[in-house]
């Protein structure tokens, strides 16, 4: 056999380095090395075995992990963005059959991106044989107790329901363009979350009725959200003659704590079940909010969770790597002491190092990251450390955050750096929700270790 093309030695050596570098980390955090890894560094070993591959592909993935056949264009949105791309924006296209101008991304400068079309627009999934697939998690520390999945045959997901240790059902349905998530709770509240092509909508059921229901438009990363007002008499102040309306503490009550609920439960789903959840291996799971201030409604809130891809986040969160760099770092060079140490001990270190390093980076190169801030503290007013007159460093009746990067004056990203088994808790999720500034969309989003 002759030599590989340029571009397919290329991509041999891409994946060579990708598995092997996915193997020492999945090595260092579990002890092994799956075998799908083992299989791909074998193929990107040899040449031939690597054309073997290639041609045992029958369909295309995403970039993300996602596999499917077709896909929907989305773009950022904005002023850049080519003419002729704006204009494929939303138009499902197959990968076997590429528009004009190629895939998103693909042209020098785009930030298009694909998103997942799940099944096949002129085969409904009726007439397809579905793959049913249905496993037990035995791991005491999961708060997830079983994960059933419906698969295509082009091995994009239909359908899943995940059952957790506390009785929370959480059922989801991928068709075409809409992903639809239903959260239903043992005490017979239900969060039902709508995504179609970029209109969103969550839904807050009790008691049988529906009780709130907000719907907003989502352009790329940084919605066009409007206040989610309730319908009237649905929640009330604590005192009916204040006119200032529902206050943070009211809107965790009934039916915003459903709303809270859900959100938390599909974003912790996400992180502990990525597939089952239809989370590609690139993509990143956010809690988002925004606090609406204002006339006689002082303070009003949303709250979803968003799975985002790589390119949405690097469009407004552009520190995330950064962040996980430094991260994967400081774990490693303190991975010695893991052994020696409690699970508590070894977390704190990590935290430490990695606030050190941001410091010296912060140091090195000040202009840079001078909207990165690790370990900032915030207080009660929801002044942060970085002002002048701001709160010191463990001071009472502050709340600490792991890195906090102020993308813009109106959008906030919160890396919350977790090394344990834990996930994002309700206390933590209104600890930010009380202290963050109104009026600023903010997102959430967990960094582990070697991920």
């Amino acid at each position: 056999m002759g030599k590989l093309s340029a571009r397919l030695q290329s991509g041999r050596k891409a994946l060579a380095r990708i598995a092997g570098r996915r193997a020492f980390e999945s090595y260092i955090r579990r002890g092994r090395v799956p075998a799908a890894l083992a299989a791909f560094s074998e193929a990107a070993s040899d040449e031939r075995k690597f054309v073997a591959l290639c041609a045992s592909l029958s369909t295309k993935a995403l970039s993300n992990g996602k596999a499917t056949t077709h896909y929907t264009w989305r773009t950022v949105g904005d002023d850049k963005v080519r003419d002729a791309h704006a204009a494929l924006a939303g138009q499902v296209f197959s990968w076997s059959s590429p528009p004009a101008t190629g895939h998103p991304g693909t042209e020098h400068n785009c930030r298009c991106w694909a998103e997942p079309y799940f099944g096949d627009p002129a085969v409904p999934d009726s007439l397809l044989a579905l793959t049913r697939n249905r496993r037990v998690v035995t791991d005491p520390a999961q708060s997830i107790a079983s994960i059933e999945t419906l698969a295509r045959p082009d091995g994009s997901l239909a359908a899943s329901t995940i059952g957790t240790v506390d009785g929370t059902g959480i059922s989801a349905v991928f068709q075409g363009s809409s992903v639809s998530h239903l959260v239903s709770f043992p005490d017979g509240a239900s969060h039902q979350s709508l995504r179609l092509g970029e209109a969103r909508e969550v839904t807050v059921r009790q008691d049988g009725e529906t009780r709130l229901r907000v719907a907003w438009l989502r352009r790329a990363l940084a919605p066009n959200l409007l206040p989610p007002l309730p319908a009237p008499g649905l929640l009330s102040a604590s005192d009916p003659s204040d006119p200032a309306g529902p206050t943070l503490v009211e809107i965790t009550a009934a039916p915003w704590a459903t709303m809270l609920r859900g959100a938390l439960e599909l974003y912790n789903a996400a992180v502990a079940a990525p597939d089952a959840m239809g989370v590609g291996e690139g993509d990143r799971s956010v809690v988002a909010f925004k606090i609406w201030t204002g006339g006689t409604n002082e303070e009003v809130v949303s709250l979803h969770q968003e799975t985002l891809t790589q390119e949405q986040v690097a469009e407004v969160c552009e520190f995330l790597p950064d962040v996980q760099a430094q991260t994967n770092e400081a774990a490693t060079e303190l991975l010695p002491q893991r052994a020696v140490l409690s699970a508590t001990e070894w977390g704190n270190l990590v935290h430490w190092a990695i606030y050190n390093r941001f410091r010296a980076l912060k140091m090195a190169h000040p202009a840079a990251f001078a909207n990165v801030f690790p370990e900032i503290t915030i207080d009660k007013n929801r002044l942060d450390s970085s002002a002048r007159l701001g709160p010191k460093y463990g001071q009472a009746g502050t709340s600490g955050l792991d890195v906090l990067e102020k993308a813009s004056a109106t959008t906030y990203c919160v890396y919350d750096v977790k090394t344990g088994t834990s996930g994002l808790s309700r206390k933590r999720l209104l600890e930010i929700l009380k202290k963050l500034p109104k009026g600023v969309l903010v997102y959430i989003m967990e960094v582990r270790p070697f991920e």
